[in-house]
């Protein structure tokens, strides 16, 4: 049973300049007590080729943590465009809000971003090089992808990869419980399932 249930994430002021930074209202229940902080990290994904290009645009720790509801407000800045290549300033990317108790991640939320410019003139000829302050941003809110990891909340440490992971029905797939049971230990995990929020 997962102790940390994320209920809701708003995306807040949206339509923004892509300079202007992103603003998530994160809703959780806590349903049992916490030996640490919840870690909370947005990346932004520019690259669907290159995990090189990724930028960690903020990262916080959240704790102590009260068993109920919990909700607050995280702010990243945006990413820096000088990073990301001028082929892939414009168009589709992808910002992920990856939730981890104690180094070990147990949700994570992303967003297609859809980067455009507002100005009529500028979408029929883009200049060469984009112009970033010209440029708007908009989360595509209503069609997260949520992927859960099994992780176990008594020792984190030892879960070394997802032992049940949820189908797109949102019922629970059976994994190994042990490299014995047929992964090999030194093997990469198996890929996580994705299911809506």
């Amino acid at each position: 049973m997962s102790y940390v249930n994320i209920t809701d994430v708003k995306i807040l002021k949206n339509d923004q300049p892509f300079l202007a930074p992103f603003e998530f209202e994160i809703t959780f229940e806590c349903l049992s007590e916490l030996k640490d902080d919840l870690d909370f990290k947005v990346v932004y994904v520019s690259s669907g080729t290159n995990e090189d290009k990724d930028q960690v645009l903020e990262s916080v720790s959240v704790g102590p943590i009260p068993i109920g509801i919990n909700k607050f407000v995280l702010e990243a800045p945006p990413p820096n465009p000088s990073a990301i290549d001028a082929s892939d300033l414009l168009g589709v990317s992808v910002v992920l809000l990856q939730v981890s108790y104690m180094s070990s991640e147990f949700m994570r939320i992303g967003y297609l971003v859809n980067n455009e410019y507002a100005d009529p003139a500028l979408k029929a000829a883009p200049p060469a090089l984009p112009v970033v302050d010209r440029i708007v941003k908009n989360l595509l809110a209503d069609k997260p992808r949520v992927t859960r990891f099994h992780i176990n909340w008594d020792d984190p440490q030892a879960t070394y990869y997802p032992r049940k992971l949820l189908d797109d029905d949102g019922e629970y797939i059976d994994m190994p419980d042990s490299p014995e049971d047929g992964m090999d230990q030194d093997a990469a995990p198996p890929a996580p399932v994705s299911a809506g929020f």
